[in-house]
């Protein structure tokens, strides 16, 4: 009988195909964005008056699409990177990512906001209006700008009650003030008719001013996704084009599957892990 350190030892030897198998994680956010690059050039366009004339206005875009499209990961790669942009401009500006299907109410919203902003605001016994009201005095007094997405927006909007969407969609209706340091980014699953159907005429129009859509992924579209994570999480030569062609044929929109790039990345995760157990028993050196 083998001891636990042995056991641990003996695993952590053990071959494998994967140089770094979290590259295929849902989670990771790559460098690069095949196929998102218009994308990108249409939210810049939209919050390019931050470098011009911050504060002049509040801007707002919605992305829209299916699950797997690239919506998260499009938002979080623009807000990183067009932040630092803006601080090598002398600006101020954070980029903070909310998931809605945590934070459900504009209190969560607000809460999460000042604590990923780090800012030093008690929020109990304070109403969501009167604490995003204390966290714009402070962002206000440290010349901070701040851009919001709001992840999976859909489980707001389903749940929250009609004040509480004028809130957080027509914030600056709510608080007139001169200068606007708080921009947003709505993301929501779903095509913009969808999206019509969860809307009020009080904040429809506002919300779906910006629509940038994201399509699902063809299948040349997500083999060349796949290409570049199997790059990074596989030793060279351990998967071959056949298998990133035939995961890419499975799951693209163009050839009768729904275009998911999580779901191909699972698929071709699911495939390593697979050929690392065949290769720990002797029966395998790649992914097939």
């Amino acid at each position: 009988m083998h001891s636990i350190d042995e056991i641990i030892e003996s695993e952590i030897k053990r071959p494998s195909v994967f140089i770094d198998e979290s590259r295929l994680y849902p989670e990771y956010i790559p460098e690069r964005l095949p196929h998102r690059e218009e994308q990108i050039r249409q939210l810049t366009r939209l919050f390019k008056f931050i470098l011009f004339k911050p504060g002049s206005t509040s801007i707002k875009a919605l992305l829209a699409g299916p699950i797997g499209s690239g919506k998260t990961v499009t938002s979080i790669v623009f807000g990183t990177e067009f932040s630092r942009l803006a601080e090598s401009k002398g600006i101020r500006l954070k980029y903070v990512h909310i998931n809605c299907s945590k934070s459900k109410n504009p209190s969560g919203i607000f809460r999460e906001l000042k604590n990923q902003l780090g800012l030093a605001v008690p929020d109990r016994g304070l109403s969501a209006t009167e604490l995003a009201s204390s966290i714009l005095k402070i962002i206000e007094r440290d010349n901070i700008y701040v851009i919001m997405a709001l992840d999976e927006f859909d489980y707001f909007l389903r749940s929250a009650r009609s004040n509480e969407r004028y809130l957080v969609v027509r914030f600056y209706d709510v608080f007139d003030v001169e200068v606007k340091r708080l921009s947003f980014i709505y993301i929501i699953r779903g095509t913009p008719v969808y999206i019509s159907s969860l809307v009020d005429d009080l904040t429809g129009s506002y919300l779906m001013k910006n629509i940038v859509v994201f399509n699902p992924y063809k299948s040349r579209e997500l083999y060349d996704i796949l290409r570049d994570r199997a790059e990074l999480a596989f030793y060279p030569g351990v998967v071959g084009d056949e298998v990133l062609e035939y995961i890419a044929r499975l799951t693209g929109v163009d050839v009768g599957g729904d275009g998911n790039a999580r779901k191909a990345l699972a698929i071709l995760h699911a495939a390593g892990k697979l050929a690392d157990k065949e290769m720990g028993e002797g029966r395998a050196s790649r992914v097939t």
